[in-house]
């Protein structure tokens, strides 16, 4: 689907294609038959403009690189291989080289690092089943709680840290219902909020506050009595509640799509109607799920984050989701993202092979 949605989008374009066995090479076209008729008849016409031509990397050498306008690699990684690498030298400068592979595919510093010489900075995410991937920014935003002691380990962290946390949540609470209105009083808000406001703001927003637990859900709530809540909590989990919590979570359960929920589940900050995403449950992870949607015209997502400063190890997690958000795609509000994908490539890959 990827290479006929490349060659769709350049109809008129000579493309060459380059796999490293022979199996790969019949099975992708029988599925390019399959798949579009038309793109499978560009593989039998003679040189010239729309041509598709498919061949394995020891028969790169005879192919003339500079009548080809695009080259695709359906797995990146081979490019890297003596056959690759002596391929690309016969490369011409101007043609566009695209190479594939699947998502969460992890490589070792050294071949992150060829992998970018060859390919450049510029990655895009192609999610399946036909959907529209969002485009997903990050805000980074300064949290300034009271310091707390360096002795706090484990649930009790979380819990002072996070959970039980008045001022962190309080704030919280403010953001998410300046941001369900549009920011209908143009308070002043962190730069990077304001400028992804200019850009995607509309006067009703969808917004998801994230939480690490109910415990700090029903602290979020206090602060916003019209929030809806979403959790995954079981029978078994609700009989241990009071009966007042019990009553607030079920109560205020939410229902449909649609204005300020307070939830516990990744599910719910997934949805293709999210516009804002307020990750206050902290800690080194991340939302994990992909952002997209099969409805036409997804619409941009924030997520925005908190540079917890208040504790040595908080202040280690909020680092580590930093470096997470860019391995995901995910940059800054305002950032260049070619130029942040190659600096996020130095800041965690600064020595490979003993020199910088």
């Amino acid at each position: 689907f990827t290479v006929a949605g490349i060659a769709m989008a350049y109809p008129l374009a000579r493309i060459i294609l380059l796999f490293t066995h022979r199996r790969e090479l019949r099975r992708f076209k029988k599925a390019l038959a399959k798949i579009s008729p038309e793109l499978a008849r560009r593989l039998h016409l003679p040189e010239g403009a729309g041509e598709i031509r498919c061949c394995l990397w020891f028969q790169a050498a005879d192919v003339e690189f500079p009548l080809y306008d695009l080259a695709i690699v359906p797995q990146a990684a081979n490019i890297l291989h003596r056959n690759g690498t002596i391929a690309m030298w016969q490369a011409d400068a101007r043609f566009r080289l695209f190479g594939i592979e699947s998502f969460g595919q992890r490589h070792s510093p050294r071949e992150s690092a060829l992998l970018m010489a060859a390919y450049g900075p510029a990655v895009y995410e192609i999610p399946a089943n036909g959907a529209e991937a969002a485009l997903v920014q990050f805000a980074w935003i300064k949290s300034r709680p009271e310091s707390l002691p360096g002795d706090l380990r484990g649930p009790d962290l979380h819990r002072h840290g996070y959970w039980r946390n008045p001022v962190r949540n309080r704030r919280i609470a403010r953001l998410a219902a300046v941001l369900l209105a549009g920011n209908p009083g143009n308070i002043k808000l962190d730069p990077q909020i304001d400028q992804w406001l200019q850009l995607h703001g509309k006067p009703e927003m969808h917004v998801v506050v994230h939480c690490g637990c109910v415990e700090q859900i029903l602290a979020i709530k206090a602060h916003l009595p019209n929030a809806k809540i979403s959790t995954a909590l079981t029978v078994d989990a609700l009989s241990r509640m009071s009966r007042h919590q019990r009553h607030e979570v079920t109560s205020h359960r939410a229902n449909g799509s649609g204005g300020l929920i307070l939830t516990d589940r990744e599910t719910a900050c997934r949805r293709a109607d999210v516009d804002v995403v307020i990750w206050a449950s902290g800690g080194p992870g991340i939302l994990t799920g992909p952002l997209s949607s099969s409805l036409p015209n997804r619409r941009p997502v924030l997520i925005i984050d908190y540079r917890d400063c208040h504790h040595r190890q908080l202040f280690r997690w909020s680092e580590r989701r930093f470096l997470r958000y860019m391995e995901r795609g995910w940059f800054p509000v305002g950032c260049d993202e070619s130029l942040s994908r190659v600096v996020h490539f130095q800041m965690q890959y600064p020595t490979i092979g003993g020199r910088r």
